[in-house]
């Protein structure tokens, strides 16, 4: 039996290992030839130096040899067509093609209170997470649903999954499904600094899923600003009261175990921060009824006006 050449183009870690030491496993039906990675391969028993082919796919049109498959997993960059024409080149992707094709989908989709979140793994075209569809994971999300859960989950289905559907795949035992081409998806972008801070103009339910949506260590943190620094907020919750008018980031109460902020239509509760590069009760931070948090743009005008 023909063994499946493969190159792997990646963001190496803890997933890519896994999923490295699976194929070596399978060596009656894969062949590892190479290994193209943006970041540095850690020591091991495995002797994946001698694999590592360069930090870029451009290095594939120098190598004289002739390779079946390219898998790429967690890769940044768009695959040039030369080389999407002479291999099969599979893709996977943090979000439920063809929903959310780009960057950071995953917090993206759970900002916008997508019922399934999940990933794809499917055919690589020349152009961002088009393709066909061979593998897809599915996520129901809850009101208490956090990107480190999401982010888990995706792992740990792609740590059993992925070489078994890559196998069935190329046993013919999966039949990819064309993404449909008569819709406009939704698409996401790399997140700036910009899109992490808190708006609190906006309702309670939708600031307290995009803190749970941005939390650390897995992601940069929803953050406002106090003091002139970042306030990263790590737990909030929602003050179930009426709707009623007032000025959104206001701070209205600071108990022993939470403070108050004021948003567009109600309140939330705010219990957990990172200010200083520590996490702690928001109450040790917030001291004070009464004071903004936020960039408040009219109280520094009227300051500067001496109004």
């Amino acid at each position: 039996m023909n063994k499946t050449k493969v190159i792997i183009c990646c963001e190496y870690n803890k997933l890519v290992d896994t999923i490295i030491s699976q194929i070596l496993d399978r060596e009656d039906e894969f062949k590892l030839s190479g290994i193209i990675s943006i970041n540095d391969l850690p020591n091991n028993n495995k002797n994946l130096k001698s694999l590592l082919l360069g930090d870029h796919h451009d290095i594939i049109n120098k190598i004289k040899n002739n390779f079946d498959i390219i898998l790429l997993i967690g890769y940044p960059f768009i695959i040039p067509k030369n080389i999407l024409d002479k291999y099969i080149c599979i893709n996977s992707h943090a979000s439920l093609l063809p929903q959310y094709r780009g960057f950071h989908s995953t917090g993206w989709a759970l900002i916008n209170n997508e019922p399934f979140v999940g990933y794809t793994i499917h055919i690589a075209e020349s152009t961002f997470d088009t393709g066909s569809i061979i593998y897809q994971y599915k996520i129901k999300t809850t009101l208490k649903t956090t990107f480190r859960v999401v982010k888990k989950s995706i792992i740990n289905d792609m740590k059993i999954n992925f070489v078994p559907v890559l196998s069935d795949y190329l046993h013919n035992k999966i039949k990819p499904i064309s993404q449909p081409l008569n819709m406009f998806p939704k698409i996401s972008s790399k997140r700036s600094i910009r899109e992490c801070f808190i708006d609190w103009n906006q309702k309670s339910i939708f600031i307290e899923r995009f803190i749970r949506s941005l939390l650390p260590p897995e992601a940069p943190g929803a953050f406002t600003i106090i003091n002139n620094r970042k306030l990263i907020i790590t737990k909030s919750s929602l003050y179930n009261c009426e709707t009623y008018y007032g000025t959104p980031g206001k701070v209205l109460i600071v108990s022993e175990k939470a403070v108050l902020v004021k948003t567009l239509d109600k309140a939330l509760w705010v219990h957990r921060v990172i200010y200083n590069d520590v996490e702690q009760n928001a109450n040790q931070v917030i001291s004070k009824v009464g004071i903004f948090l936020g960039i408040d743009l009219i109280a520094q005008v009227l300051e500067n006006k001496k109004i």
